[in-house]
C-alpha cells in the first residue's frame, strides 16, 4: 500500500497532492458546473441561466456589512482555511461562514435550510455590504 502511494507520488506529484488535499474534487465539481452552464448557455441569456440555476436554491444573504471568513481553525493553530467549493453539502443549521462586522463582532451565517452549494459570490476576506448575496445553496430533494 505504501509503495503504491510512493509510486503515485513519484509518477504524478501534482495530481497526487491534489487528490490527497481534496483539491481534485473541487476542480472536478467546478469543471462539471462549467460544462453544465456551457450546455445550458447555448440557448439561454445570462439572466435566464442565473434564474434557472437558482430556481431551487436559497440565497445566503449578508445580514450585516463586514469581511467574510469561511471558517476558523481550532485551538489557535495556524492552518489554512478551506474555502467552500461547488457541490459541498450543508445540513440545516450548519454555519456557512462568518462575517466580521465593522465593530469587531463576528456574525455566524447559517446555511439556510441546508443542501448543496451551487454558486459562491464572495471570496475569503472580501468585504460585503448588508443585503449582498454571498452564495446560493440548492435544497436537497426530499
Amino acid at each position: 500500500q505504501d509503495d503504491e502511494e510512493l509510486f503515485e507520488l513519484a509518477m504524478h506529484p501534482e495530481q497526487y497532492r491534489n487528490y490527497k488535499s481534496g483539491q481534485a474534487k473541487k476542480n472536478f465539481l467546478a469543471d462539471l458546473q462549467k460544462a453544465k452552464d456551457a450546455k445550458l448557455g447555448t440557448t439561454l441569456t445570462p439572466a435566464q441561466l442565473a434564474e434557472f440555476k437558482h430556481a431551487k436554491a436559497d440565497a445566503i444573504v449578508a445580514p450585516v456589512a463586514g469581511q467574510i471568513f469561511w471558517e476558523f481553525q481550532g485551538e489557535g493553530e495556524c492552518q489554512p482555511a478551506v474555502e467552500p467549493y461547488i457541490g459541498k453539502e450543508y445540513k440545516e443549521g450548519d454555519a456557512f461562514c462568518y462575517i466580521q462586522a465593522p465593530w469587531g463582532e463576528f456574525e455566524t451565517i447559517p446555511a439556510a435550510l441546508g443542501g448543496k452549494l451551487v454558486e459562491i459570490n464572495a471570496k475569503q476576506g472580501s468585504k460585503v455590504r448588508k443585503g449582498d448575496v454571498i452564495a446560493y445553496i440548492e435544497r436537497n430533494a426530499e
